[in-house]
């Protein structure tokens, strides 16, 4: 996998990516050309209106990737990036290059979606919010899940979960859906909420840096995935183009650091060792079990002082 040891944060990179419905059963017309330049809220394809679309496996899928699901209406999918239109694909997918922000996560679940980023202020969730991804900076449970997906959320972005929340969500065998050969059709089944996990399986803090990175973005449009397959090397993304203004003469991608490895300091974001720094000097292997019960990856660091600890690798972040 590109980043087996957990998240993946770059703030500026040019990216390609297909916008399609997700289903190979159902048919679009492309409605822009290659060359055009697109606009995140911009529709880029419009479905077909066969007999296939209207199948109800068919309109659980689509529902929350158009922006019209009513009678009559033409079902349209938005563009979700900033960029240039590449080309037109043989499956009729539309494909953009953007410059833009990526978060990529440990783990998630769901289809291709397009929102707008909104913050979660940690309270309960008591008004609807159509077509957001919903940030949440800490860890989520099943109760928020089904929140979101009561106030018709499409997207929710998230540091942990406990797996019986998450498969209880999803109605799945976690380890069952990640080997799965064919992953789109194991995800037609789950609820019409796409997931992202930036640090995986547990009770983990995002770290501020990352929390820092979406915030600034509050309100922007994002394309996010959840498709998660070790079959297919396939992690959750977040993809967020940049603004006009960030994009300028100047601009440079940033060549990312995406690994932990042995020499480089590091600061632990988290648990009974959260703030202090020092150097990763060994990865272990196997997962270790912490006096919390959880098993997870985990890292041996040396602080100033010359003593060690050993914490899990979610927990750290690198700082040089």
């Amino acid at each position: 996998m590109a980043n087996s040891l957990g998240r993946l944060v770059v703030p500026r990179i040019q990216v390609q990516r297909e916008r399609w419905p997700g289903a190979h059963t159902i048919k679009a017309i492309p409605l822009v050309q290659p060359g055009q330049e697109v606009l995140p809220d911009q529709p880029v394809l419009q479905i077909e209106a066969t007999k296939a679309l209207y199948e109800p496996s068919a309109r659980a899928l689509l529902a929350p990737r158009l922006i019209s699901s009513s009678p009559g209406s033409p079902e349209l999918v938005l563009s979700g990036l900033r960029g240039r239109v590449l080309a037109v694909t043989p499956r009729n997918g539309v494909l953009i290059e953007s410059r833009a922000a990526v978060v990529q996560g440990c783990m998630g679940a769901g289809y291709q979606v397009v929102g707008k980023l909104v913050m979660w202020d940690g309270k309960a969730i008591s008004e609807e919010l159509p077509g957001s991804l919903l940030i949440v900076p800490g860890p989520a449970n099943l109760a928020l899940l089904h929140q979101a997906l009561q106030a018709k959320a499409i997207g929710l972005i998230a540091s942990s979960i406990a797996l019986p929340d998450l498969e209880g969500f999803l109605h799945t065998d976690l380890l069952q859906l990640f080997v799965s050969r064919d992953i789109e059709l194991a995800s037609s089944y789950f609820p019409p909420l796409t997931l992202l996990f930036t640090e995986g399986v547990g009770e983990f803090p995002m770290p501020e840096s990352l929390k820092g990175i979406l915030q600034s973005y509050e309100g922007s449009f994002a394309l996010l995935s959840g498709l998660t397959s070790l079959a297919h090397r396939l992690l959750p993304e977040l993809v967020i183009s940049l603004p006009v203004e960030e994009t300028g003469p100047d601009w440079q991608p940033v060549v990312p650091k995406h690994a932990l490895k042995i020499g480089v300091p590091v600061r632990v974001m988290g648990g009974e060792y959260a703030g202090v720094s020092g150097i990763l000097d060994h990865l272990f292997s196997h997962e270790q079990q912490f006096p919390s019960g959880i098993r997870t990856r985990a890292a041996r660091v040396q602080l100033e002082s010359g003593a060690h600890i050993i914490v899990p690798v979610v927990h750290l972040e690198r700082i040089g």
